[in-house]
């Protein structure tokens, strides 16, 4: 949900397409991270019945595939903190 919130400032509605911008790609990134531990917590689910869980290799699989774009999303911030900042002008 924080993935998509932060999407959505990003774009200033629910959905775009801003693949110039650094800062979208950051979020957009981010989001599919978000999505991608989703799939995995629903995967690792463990069934009652039979004590195990729904799909242990996909819970695996998205769990580092959520880290992965999250690591992504970390290195594209590195240009974006690197930028300067602008001082604030005194009166």
């Amino acid at each position: 949900m924080a993935g998509y919130v932060a999407y959505v400032e990003i774009c200033g509605r629910y959905v775009c397409w801003r693949s110039g911008s650094l800062e979208w790609k950051i979020t957009g990134v981010n989001l599919l991270g978000c999505v991608a531990f989703m799939i995995s917590a629903v995967a690792a689910y463990i069934v009652p019945s039979t004590g195990s869980a729904l799909d242990l290799a996909a819970a695996n699989s998205f769990t580092a595939l959520g880290g992965a774009c999250f690591l992504v999303g970390a290195i594209l911030l590195l240009p974006e903190s690197a930028r300067q900042v602008p001082e604030p002008v005194s009166s």
